[in-house]
């Protein structure tokens, strides 16, 4: 019996997909100019326990969750900058908007970079004293673009990003993210976002190689209006990687996948409550690792006629103290609220 061209096709794709997801599995977590990719840009995910897929999706989320950005109502610019210990900021800059008249596809551009300055080089062993220690600066820099497109009850959706880091030698990267999503209720959306579905590779002018390998993972959001208290309240959950033991950024613990230990794995997640209240003012708090209390987050946000919105998100470290974020949007079209994900 003939295949058929379109079946002949579909076989091939699906025997290089499983020898690409097996090599990746096989690969090692390495820390590098990638790791920047994991910096959340906006204040709203800050306060919503480091949960990169909000209640109310921003371009933001777009790095993580691509067909997040689908529920964008307009074009639409977004500003953040954060103050992160040890003297680093991080600042962000995004646009957004419909790229077809039945507003099914969506692209966004974005572009950040990560600065950490006056950093001491030291050994490890000797006591230094005096001012004539040397120094060094570390900046890093990220273009984004992101497409995400509807079909049917399903969403699409891919981003593509390219690294630069400026450090005592150079490197550059990239790494391609996917994610699929369905509002399978009015007030429901659960999502699979695969990260680093190319695996993710930065090579420094030494030749030296660096790969991240694919990491999958998953998030859930409800969300329901009560007219009673005036307002939308929202409940989000992100888990932790399904595949490798990945250290939480702000935590040097690491938590196993899914495939080893499933108590941690389910400890390692995300939890994040969001509660929108109808005049515009937004309260949001979390966990950033869902069995301990010590990472816990909060964060505010005011909308501000219907074209603003200025967001602040504080994140807790055990002992490097708090990062502070604070966001700006601005909807070149004025923003109308709706109640559904979608």
């Amino acid at each position: 019996m003939k295949l058929s061209p379109t079946l002949s096709s579909l076989s091939i794709l699906w025997v290089l997909t499983i020898g690409f997801v097996s090599f990746s599995y096989s690969l090692e977590e390495v820390s590098g100019a990638n790791a920047t990719l994991e910096t959340m840009p906006s204040a709203q995910n800050a306060g919503l326990g480091a949960i990169r897929s909000s209640a109310e999706h921003y371009l933001g989320d777009g790095g993580f969750d691509p067909t997040s950005i689908l529920s964008i109502q307009g074009h639409q610019i977004e500003l953040a900058h954060s103050e992160e210990f040890g003297g680093g900021s991080y600042d962000w800059i995004a646009w957004g908007g419909f790229v077809d008249s039945t507003h099914q596809s969506v692209l966004s551009l974005q572009f950040s970079r990560y600065y950490l300055g006056d950093i001491k080089i030291t050994e490890e062993g000797p006591i230094y004293e005096g001012t004539d220690i040397p120094r060094q600066d570390i900046s890093d820099y990220v273009l984004t673009g992101v497409w995400a497109t509807k079909y049917r009850f399903l969403e699409y959706g891919m981003n593509f990003h390219t690294l630069y880091r400026q450090h005592t030698q150079e490197g550059v990267g990239f790494r391609l993210d996917g994610a699929i999503s369905s509002n399978w209720l009015s007030n429901y959306r659960t999502a699979l976002i695969f990260q680093g579905f190319s695996s993710s590779a930065t090579k420094w002018e030494s030749d030296q190689l660096e790969y991240s390998p694919l990491e999958i993972f998953m998030t859930q959001k409800w969300s329901q209006h009560l007219p009673f208290f005036y307002g939308r309240l929202s409940f989000l959950w992100q888990s932790a990687g399904f595949i490798h033991k990945r250290p939480n950024r702000l935590l040097s613990e690491g938590r196993d996948g899914l495939n080893q230990n499933f108590g941690d794995w389910l400890g390692g997640s995300h939890l994040g409550t969001e509660f929108h209240l109808d005049n515009g003012v937004i309260v949001r708090s979390g966990l950033q690792n869902a069995d301990e209390f010590k990472t816990w987050t909060a964060g505010v946000g005011v909308k501000l006629l219907s074209r603003f919105q200025a967001d602040y998100g504080m994140q807790s470290h055990s002992e490097l103290g708090r990062i502070h974020r604070v966001s700006l949007s601005y909807f070149i079209e004025p923003r109308v609220d709706k109640l559904k994900f979608k």
